[in-house]
Order: structure tokens, then sequence, then C-alpha cells
């Protein structure tokens, strides 16, 4: 299993981990403690197999050229059943490009996309959806 993920500047990243450790000290999720180490992110895609070396290559070559941006995060949601909570950030036009931008740039991966944790709206979700029943793909 593959992820690419968003990493935060370092000062929202500490707020993040104040954020898991108090949830820890209220008794509401031990998330902070499941893995050493954790770090907050924002899953962009999800592999399930692919050439790592080729792969590598495409991702210097898309990544290395792009700036960071700002993401407000306007909701708390959850995986259900995983007992995961989330912030989901708000579907701002910078992020929706660049969302979309990765996924056509990698598009010879996507039979081999697992999961999508980028939650940005019920239009590209269903789209998301229709993708992967067409593939077989229903849970």
């Amino acid at each position: 299993m593959y992820a690419v993920v968003l990493r935060f500047d370092q000062q929202t990243e500490q707020a993040l981990k104040r954020i898991w450790e108090e949830m820890r000290d209220r008794g509401i999720s031990g998330y902070v403690d499941e893995v050493p180490n954790r770090r907050p992110h924002l899953t962009l895609a999800d592999y399930s197999n692919l050439d790592e070396a080729e792969f590598m290559d495409m991702f210097d070559r898309f990544y290395n050229a792009r700036a960071g941006f700002s993401l407000n995060f306007g909701m708390l949601g959850t995986f259900i059943g995983s007992g995961t909570l989330f912030l989901a950030p708000n579907p701002a036009a910078e992020l929706l490009k660049f969302h979309a931008e990765h996924h056509r740039y990698f598009s010879r991966y996507a039979d081999e996309a697992v999961d999508m944790n980028l939650h940005v709206g019920r239009r590209q979700a269903r789209f998301y959806e229709n993708k992967r029943q067409k593939a077989g793909k229903t849970s």
C-alpha cells in the first residue's frame, strides 16, 4: 500500500498534535499513541500496487515545482467503524485544482487507486464512487 499525503508546516503540525493530545487526555481518542512518530497529514491518494522507481520519478517531476498553499478546516468527521476522527478541509478552489492536477498527472495509476480520503464535496464524491463501481469496487 502506498499513499501520497500532504504535510503541514511545523506550526500547524504542532497545533494538530496538541489537539490529539487533548483528545487523549479527555478520553475521546488514543489516536496520538497508536503509531509512534505519527504526523498529521491529508491523504491525497492511496495506491495498492505500482512501480516504485517510475512513480518516484514522476512524483519528483510533478512536486518539485509545486508551492505550498493554505487550507482551512470546517468540519470534524469520522471514518465509520474505524474510530478515527478527522478534520475535513474546506473545498477551496486551490485545493480542488491541486487535487485534480495530481490525479490527472498520475492517471496511469488510476486502476490502482484504493481510496480517497480527501472529501471535497458531493459532486466529486459521486464521481469517485461511480468510478469505483465501474471498476467493480463497491466497498
